[in-house]
């Protein structure tokens, strides 16, 4: 299975994908998304994607994005919250990292820890 890098980023209103096998469903269509860097983005397609992060936590993306030319795989903040999982910074004597939590009534469990945010997706199998 091939793992690619995907950021979690709280900019981006939509995941923006790289690859096509993350899709189960695809509308082509070009459109341009504005950049943090001041430019647009020219994206390909949108629609359903699925993918899996590791230790098998599985994330259904409702709206992504298939943008090609990016430089990186971009998770949405809004998506993560909306497969019922939010982000926690965990700092331990000079280390930074962030853990993918489940959100369950009042209790909270412990998906998986990750430095800098980053994580390893792979396609939905």
């Amino acid at each position: 299975m091939d793992e690619e890098m995907c950021l979690v980023d709280s900019g981006t209103t939509n995941s923006i994908l790289r690859e096509i096998k993350y899709f189960q469903s695809l509308t082509k269509s070009k459109g341009n998304v504005l950049t943090i860097a001041g430019c647009d983005a020219v994206i390909v397609g949108s629609g359903r994607a699925i993918i899996t992060l590791p230790m098998g936590t599985t994330i259904t993306i409702e709206d992504a994005l298939l943008y090609p030319d990016s430089t990186r795989t971009l998770l949405s903040y809004r998506d993560i919250r909306k497969n019922g999982y939010h982000i926690k910074t965990i700092t331990k004597i000079m280390r930074s990292s962030s853990s993918l939590q489940r959100i369950t009534d009042m209790a909270e469990i412990l998906s998986k820890e990750f430095p800098q945010l980053r994580l390893d997706c792979t396609t939905h199998t």
